[in-house]
């Protein structure tokens, strides 16, 4: 399926702090220039699973109409300490946390039980049901410019060009079917974290008939998340009871981590030979402070995380079986001959334990 064409006035789309992503259907109208509506206040998205990704709105091979709203702004509220303007780049080009373009806390961190770990989540995974999550990174124009090809069929890509039939069966898969028929489809509205989520059946379907890339095909929320832009708070959270019964002592190691609250918790895994799609979670002008979140990795297989520095078009490779990074900055996974999977936990880290990456920044 060949992808449209945008202008450049399209392709360059300031960062707006939506809380949803709306993707004209109207292909064909892509040389005017759309303007957002204004949502109600207090507005919110309900919750579509996945690992959700407000909108950088960079390059993006189709149209994207957004929501401008205030409150929910890429870090402006965000509960965490100014740890380096984003216009700051270190010597590698990126972002970066302090200058350094990711921080590995395998010293600052006890690891010692990821063995354990590893172990029973490769049992857990067994007993649990998997979900996906990624799938329209480009329509949501967070993918540069170089990986615009290698992202894949894109969902909001494939559902704004279905026909009446297709859209029909669509929403006959989702969980609502008789409310999911009913969606405007001139506004794109569909998926993770958006009016109106996506069913595994659904991406199932949309895999099958369109060839849609969902790039992690292992997803389990430990920590459920209602939105991205509240991913660093604690409030109204608890893990679920899957992952208490199933992961504890997964479980017990999160806790354990120097978070003075936890917002957030997932496991992603990437089937083998699968890619990671590379994106970026904001525009570096919008934001205050990098978010605060560990990733740690308890399996034997690496996970290839690198970031891309788009300006002289480089990989960093991410090293260690712990870290934090800008995800500010382009980030994704190389594809490799086998399974591979991180769990992520977003928060707010302890003020000790700020003091403690200070000094891991100045002295590596």
């Amino acid at each position: 399926m060949t992808e449209p064409r945008t202008t450049d006035s399209e392709q360059t789309r300031r960062l707006v702090p939506a809380h949803k992503i709306r993707y004209q259907a109207a292909l064909g109208d892509s040389e005017k220039e759309q303007h957002p509506e204004e949502g109600a206040d207090g507005e919110r998205n309900k919750v579509g699973g996945g690992e959700i990704h407000r909108a950088a709105h960079g390059k993006a091979s189709a149209i994207l109409v957004n929501d401008r709203k205030t409150g929910h702004g890429w870090g402006v509220e965000s509960p965490v300490e100014n740890v380096g303007a984003a216009a700051q780049r270190g010597e590698s080009g990126l972002l970066g946390i302090w200058g350094k373009p990711y921080l590995c806390l395998d010293t600052v961190l006890d690891l010692g039980p990821l063995d354990d770990l590893a172990e029973e989540i490769a049992l857990g995974l067994t007993k649990v049901p998997l979900a996906y999550t990624g799938g329209s990174h480009r329509s949501m124009g967070i993918v540069p410019g170089a990986f615009l090809e290698s992202a894949g069929v894109d969902y909001g890509e494939a559902i704004a060009r279905m026909g009446d039939r297709d859209f029909a069966t669509l929403a006959s898969l989702a969980e609502d079917p008789a409310l999911f028929a009913k969606a405007d489809r001139t506004i794109f509205d569909f998926g993770e974290e958006r009016e109106f989520a996506l069913s595994h059946r659904q991406m199932l379907w949309l895999k099958v008939r369109f060839g849609v890339y969902f790039p992690w095909k292992a997803y389990v929320e430990f920590i459920p998340n209602r939105s991205w832009g509240e991913k660093s708070s604690s409030e109204g959270k608890t893990f679920t009871r899957i992952a208490r019964t199933v992961f504890p002592k997964t479980v017990a190691f999160v806790e354990s981590l120097p978070f003075s609250e936890i917002g957030r918790c997932n496991l992603m895994g990437l089937e083998s030979n699968d890619h990671g799609t590379v994106h970026r979670d904001g525009e570096p002008e919008d934001q205050v402070s990098p978010d605060h979140f560990i990733t740690f990795c308890p399996g034997a297989q690496k996970k290839r995380l690198f970031l891309w520095n788009d300006s002289n078009k480089t990989k960093t490779s991410v090293e260690g079986r712990s870290y934090w990074f800008n995800d500010f900055d382009y980030h994704g996974v190389e594809a490799d001959p086998y399974f591979r999977y991180s769990i992520r936990v977003d928060g707010v880290f302890r003020e000790d334990f700020l003091e403690r990456l200070r000094l891991l920044a100045r002295t590596e």
